[in-house]
């Protein structure tokens, strides 16, 4: 519980472009996280990501983009400067999380997660908690600014130069 306080807090308001299903998964998220599920709150931090990206850029008709999946999403939102490099890599990082929880590969392929488990030494456990909390981490951040946040702490690009 601490660890969504810390990153989300109680104050402000977050907009969830890309309709209810953003919404309703930033609340799935943090139930997922509460109560140990720790792959589930991994998916469904990246699709909070990927809807409120992909509703933006429906916003700027960026028709182009339609049906786009995370990856290119994310490579537009740091080309259009929704997204600064740091939170592309962020971003980055957490489809890498992901993938292996997505999208079985033999057990010692490089991305597969028994040998990151083997590797590093942690048990699977550990390492779900972990990615979680990465994950929790890298959303966090995006969503406590300007455009995502209607915080008071919140400001924009321009308000920032002025």
């Amino acid at each position: 519980m601490r660890l969504l306080l810390d990153r989300f807090g109680q104050s402000g308001y977050m907009l969830f472009f890309g309709g209810v299903v953003p919404a309703q998964a930033f609340e799935e998220m943090r139930l997922a996280y509460l109560n140990g599920l720790y792959i589930s709150c991994v998916v469904v931090c990246q699709i909070i990501v990927e809807h409120i990206l992909a509703g933006f850029f429906e916003m700027a008709n960026r028709t182009d983009l339609e049906g786009a999946g995370f990856q290119k999403l994310t490579e537009a939102g740091l080309a259009d400067g929704y997204i600064s490099q740091e939170e592309f890599a962020g971003l980055d990082h957490l489809r890498r999380l992901r993938n292996p929880y997505t999208h079985s590969k033999p057990i010692m392929h490089h991305t597969c997660f028994i040998r990151r488990a083997a590797e590093t030494g942690n048990p699977p456990a550990q390492l779900f908690k972990q990615d979680a909390e990465t994950a929790l981490t890298v959303v966090s951040r995006l969503l406590s600014r300007y455009p995502f946040s209607l915080s008071n702490e919140a400001v924009s690009d321009e308000q920032q130069d002025a």
